[in-house]
């Protein structure tokens, strides 16, 4: 396994340093001890893909992390819509409306054939192609349904041509009845297109016509889902992640309720 620089790109730094010191790794003299540039930007990397040669991490480990950390981990842009009507579909039927991805651009290898799927996401995809990297049905002791979780991916090139993976992050949440859409904000390195206020139309509509699902993005509902799911997405990243977003989003979300109220 050999984590590629364009995803590499979409990580959140610091939550790599913590990863590592969770694992009990001296960053700095395992830098020293691998004669890495300290100064190169990617020295982290260079770093995990020489841990991962030496057997000091572990494939499952680093695959955990990056699925966490590229649905929760670096600041990304949040769009909501709440769920209106969805049909009561059972696990397998959800697996054959996943795969339908397909249909829409995204490539799938081998196919979804349980609840866990994972494509390959420590690799870098080529500019202009989409693929679904990772997808999880959570359920209930009774069978039902409470969340589906997506991870897409498209390669996009930015302006001074360095590749990077743009992931998008898709949760369907049947508990707090809402679709939830994380998207990193690139600014200006990237051209419009790539843009979270372009990307998200596009792909809340794709969702929507493969899965059986009716939403709107209107504010007449309940204040306390909004706690909610700010618990709900937050409990997934790192403890420092946790923190800051308690203490900055939840803070606005807060002045929000108020402003609502």
């Amino acid at each position: 396994m050999v984590v590629d620089a364009s995803v590499f790109r979409a990580l959140h730094k610091p939550n790599i340093t913590r990863f590592l010191e969770s694992k009990s790794i001296s960053i700095q003299n395992k830098i020293e001890e691998y004669r890495l540039d300290n100064s190169s930007k990617g020295v982290l990397l260079e770093l995990i893909n020489k841990l991962l040669e030496h057997n000091f991490l572990i494939e499952e480990d680093v695959n955990t992390f990056l699925i966490d950390e590229l649905n929760y981990g670096r600041a990304k842009n949040l769009y909501m819509e709440f769920i209106t009507e969805n049909d009561k579909l059972n696990c397998e039927q959800w697996i054959e409306r996943i795969n339908l991805l397909e249909a829409k651009g995204y490539m799938i290898n081998d196919k979804v054939t349980s609840k866990y799927y994972l494509n390959n996401i420590h690799k870098y995809i080529d500019t202009g192609e989409k693929k679904l990297i990772y997808s999880e049905i959570e359920d209930n002791d009774d069978g039902d349904i409470q969340c589906i979780r997506l991870l897409l991916g498209e390669g996009i090139t930015f302006k001074n041509n360095d590749k990077c993976n743009n992931c998008y992050s898709v949760e369907i949440n049947f508990k707090l009845m809402i679709i939830a859409i994380r998207i990193i904000n690139w600014g200006d390195q990237t051209i419009p297109k790539y843009a979270p206020d372009n990307k998200f139309k596009e792909i809340f509509f794709d969702i929507k016509d493969i899965f059986p699902i009716k939403s709107h993005a209107q504010l007449s509902f309940n204040q306390n889902l909004v706690y909610k799911l700010v618990d709900d997405l937050t409990g997934r990243v790192l403890k420092s992640t946790i923190e800051y977003v308690n203490n900055i989003i939840k803070d606005d979300v807060n002045k929000n309720v108020i402003l609502w109220g």
